[in-house]
């Protein structure tokens, strides 16, 4: 319901209050007093006819509550019985006595008007029209004061997002009665249609006719309200023959909107010529405003909703979109004995278009996919972005698996199709997840089971489509049930511990730093492997909270270490999610410096190669904010996926990890123990550290040595210890090491630093 007891003042010098589209000059004009009180008798609004009726201003009056400002005691029951009628929606005028601010008490003739309510409620607000002794309004101006509470009605009922259709035919009848019209019309212009009938009061059937050219351009030339007061008379434009055939004498046009972006036009029709038809156009110029403005918030919540269901780069339906329309289709799935299912879309390698041509060409790539694949979509299907590379199909009414598969097999044979692209020919795959409804799952399990195939999907070598099944629904559940469980083991603090991994000096033998590793012991199942728990937190956004915990845990329990010699630090891994954020891991690598008392140069940050590639722009500036702060870079699983150059030469980092699916075959595999020389000859070039990881035999050691390698990490020296076990073997390490090292210790070339 309508409220305005807290309505802005609209005074003289006062902000237009947010209920009323009337200019306040208009109403100012007025020789009446206009007063709007809500359901308290507060008042919210008085014009300059009741700042002259009553002696009040309007900073004075407002917030004042009415019966204590102008009526008297005795009136109070007159005035009591004029509201009930107004707020029981009946006609509600009399003669009462009020009196001034001076006390002086002399009748005045009232009329009321409540503003609606909704439903059954009553209403809040009730607007007021008053004429005292000697005021003498004019016939016209005063049926158009009467109106006014009119306006008030229609542009709350704007307001509060009523449709167009409805504002049109009230205004029109509005239009008409307010000014005692023979009928009246109401023509919206619509981009794609020119000038159309959107209301009529007072016509023969809908008489679907709109004005004349001619008179509409006049209008729209001279920009100011074509007024015939006998069109007997008129030489500026003709009569139409539709208006001559209803008998009309008069007319005023209005324009609703600029003439630069017309809206439409509101026109009354008089069957007898008319007098001082000028005084109409106040009135008709305020509900035309309203009209405009509802007309222009219409197409801006219309463009809103549209942008917030839809992918602006592509016009897609966006996720929100698809899963609004799946959810339709789930909940009436039972009733058409068909089922619906998704499919999700993911471009193979897409990253790679994005860093060796740039983002524009990337973007001019997925419109090229867009319109391509959407031209294979079935009538009645949904085809939707999701994200980046991303894409969905929903599928309705199948009547079995096979009709989607087939689609499937269609986006595939698409997409081998090459797009043109600078001159260039590029040629995708696609990696597609498909699941069909089995009338339990929601509209999110669902796509959620789609995407759970389409990683299957990649993972079986990408380029093809998986169904998703029992067996993966099996495992789905399971992440499910392992995210419920990490959340709650996080909210605990107490389940989630760091073991340390010592990384050993290939020529000393001395435990020269740890890797800090994340591990988790749930209550019921025991311990959980990382495998399981850090691609759950990843996808389901607690890694930001997971990676946070293990940094400043790690960090309280190893600046006790920062004072055994040859102990450089700890190094803990970041996940591209988390870099992604601006500022969220330099943030927090600073807050753990000062909240643990450690030195920047202690902790070292490790970062995969498959996070530089995804993600190598917000990458590029995490990175340097870290080097600033004093932070060491380690390059993890160097020599897998699509290891470049470019990164050790462009980024700033300490140290190169070699994978261990390399130093696994150093011994047996020649051209593995060559790939590696050459990473080690490289990183030693550009002044950089080089960890060999997974050393489990005396063997690989000894040809780490050789090679120059500086540290080693594996179960060769320890697996993962505990704090406290990992304090003891630093402070006393196993006096065989260095015997087996010693000796074997590789050449390496001069002024290469070590850390």
């Amino acid at each position: 319901m309508l409220d305005l007891t807290s309505t802005p003042d609209l005074g003289p010098g006062n902000a237009q209050a947010p209920w009323v589209a009337v200019p306040r000059e208009l109403l100012d004009e007025v020789d009446a007093a206009v007063i709007v009180r809500g359901a308290d008798w507060k008042v919210s609004y008085w014009n300059r006819g009741a700042e002259r009726l009553y002696g009040y201003t309007s900073a004075h009056a407002l917030g004042r509550d009415l019966r204590d400002l102008i009526v008297p005691e005795l009136t109070l029951a007159a005035l009591g019985a004029l509201n009930r009628e107004a707020v029981a929606g009946r006609p509600a005028a009399g003669v009462i006595e009020l009196h001034d601010q001076a006390g002086r008490c002399f009748p005045v003739r009232v009329g009321l008007r409540a503003l609606d309510g909704e439903g059954d409620q009553q209403p809040s607000a009730v607007i007021g029209f008053a004429v005292g002794p000697g005021s003498q309004p004019r016939p016209a101006l005063s049926s158009v004061s009467v109106g006014h509470a009119e306006i008030a009605q229609l542009s709350w009922l704007a307001r509060r997002g009523a449709p167009l259709e409805a504002l049109f035919d009230r205004a029109a009848r509005k239009a008409a009665s307010v000014l005692s019209a023979d009928c009246a019309s109401l023509i919206g212009f619509r981009p794609d249609e020119g000038f159309v009938v959107e209301a009529v009061v007072g016509w023969p059937g809908r008489a679907p006719q709109v004005p004349s050219d001619e008179a509409l351009r006049y209008v729209l030339r001279s920009q100011r309200p074509l007024v015939v007061e006998d069109w007997e008379h008129e030489r500026r434009v003709s009569l139409p023959d539709h208006m001559r055939a209803r008998g009309i004498r008069a007319t005023v046009d209005v324009l609703i909107g600029d003439p630069e972006s017309p809206a439409g036009l509101l026109s009354v029709h008089y069957t007898t010529p008319q007098r001082s038809l000028r005084e109409h156009v106040p009135f008709l110029d305020a509900l035309g405003n309203v009209l405009a403005e509802a007309i222009d918030s219409g197409h801006v919540r219309e463009t809103v909703r549209r942008q917030s269901l839809h992918d602006t780069l592509t016009g897609l339906p966006n996720r929100a979109l698809l899963l609004d329309h799946l959810q339709h289709e789930l909940d009436f799935e039972d009733h058409r004995g068909k089922r619906p299912a998704v499919m999700v879309i993911d471009l193979d390698h897409f990253v790679i278009v994005n860093d060796s041509l740039g983002h524009q060409s990337g973007d001019e790539l997925l419109r090229l996919v867009t319109a391509r694949l959407e031209r294979l979509m079935r009538k009645g299907d949904m085809f939707a972005r999701l994200g980046a590379d991303e894409f969905a199909v929903l599928c309705r009414d199948l009547r079995s698996e096979v009709t989607v598969v087939r689609i499937a097999d269609r986006v595939l044979g698409a997409l081998e199709e090459p797009f043109t692209l600078q001159t260039e020919e590029r040629v995708l795959s696609a990696s597609i997840g498909i699941a069909v409804s089995n009338r339990t799952s929601s509209a999110e399990e669902l796509l959620r089971d789609a995407d759970a195939a389409m990683n299957h999907a990649k993972h079986r070598g990408r380029g093809r489509a998986e169904l998703f099944d029992k067996e993966m629904r099996a495992r789905v559940l399971g992440r499910v049930r392992t995210e419920s469980a990490l959340r709650a083991a996080l909210a605990r603090d107490e389940e989630i511990s760091v073991q340390y991994q010592p990384l050993v000096s290939l020529r000393s033998g001395e435990i020269v730093g740890a890797e800090a590793l994340a591990r988790w012991r749930h209550p019921d199942w025991g311990p959980v492997a990382p495998l399981e728990f850090v691609p759950v937190a990843e996808d389901s956004g607690l890694i930001h909270a997971l990676g946070a915990h293990i940094m400043h845990l790690a960090a309280r329990e190893a600046r006790a270490w920062q004072d055994v010699a040859g102990f450089r630090g700890i190094a803990i891994n970041v996940s591209a999610r988390q870099l992604v954020q601006p500022g969220e891991v330099a943030g927090l690598a600073r807050r753990v410096v000062l909240a643990q008392g450690i030195r920047p140069g202690f902790l070292t940050l490790e970062l995969t190669e498959s996070l530089l590639i995804e993600e190598l722009d917000s990458a590029r500036d995490a990175l340097g904010s870290l080097t600033a702060l004093g932070v060491r870079l380690a390059l993890d699983d160097f020599g897998t996926g699509y290891s470049s150059l470019s990164y050790l030469r462009d980024l700033r980092f300490d140290c190169v990890k070699i994978d261990q699916s390399l130093i696994r075959n150093i011994v047996d595999a020649p051209r593995d123990a060559a790939v590696i020389d050459a990473i080690i000859h490289l990183a030693h070039a550009l002044d950089l550290e080089v960890v060999a990881e997974g050393l489990e035999t005396d063997e690989q050691v000894a040809g780490l040595q050789a090679l120059g390698c500086d540290l080693g990490q594996g179960h060769r020296f320890a697996p993962p210890l505990a704090a406290a076990e990992f304090d003891a073997l630093l402070r006393e390490p196993p006096a065989d090491w260095l015997p087996r090292l010693k000796g074997r210790t590789g050449s390496r070339s001069a002024g290469t630093r070590v850390p």
